[in-house]
């Protein structure tokens, strides 16, 4: 009766230890996987940031460049409209 008693508690210590450190190691696994993850998040925001960064730095270019556009027409339009003006003044001038 001994024996089976003592086979019991030790199979039972078994068992537990086998349980003990399976559970141990689903832990270190689900730490593990935690910090994947986390790092795989951190990295995806990173990229989200990166390309934020490369849409403002683009809009900014795309509006640059109409500002630009639109102040050379503006610009040319009232060099056309003093010719013009000169032009009137130099014929009255002219025929007066």
């Amino acid at each position: 009766m001994f024996f089976l008693t003592q086979t019991k508690t030790r199979m039972e210590q078994y068992f537990y230890g086998v349980c003990s450190l399976e559970a141990e190691r689903i832990k270190a696994l689900t730490k593990l996987k935690d910090e994947e993850r986390e790092e795989a998040l951190r990295l995806a925001w990173e990229e989200a940031e990166r390309q934020k960064l490369e849409a403002i730095r683009l809009a900014e270019e795309a509006l640059t460049k109409e500002l630009n556009r639109k102040h050379a027409l503006d610009k040319e339009k009232g060099i056309a409209d003093a010719l013009r003006i000169a032009r009137v003044r130099f014929l009255f001038i002219i025929l007066s």
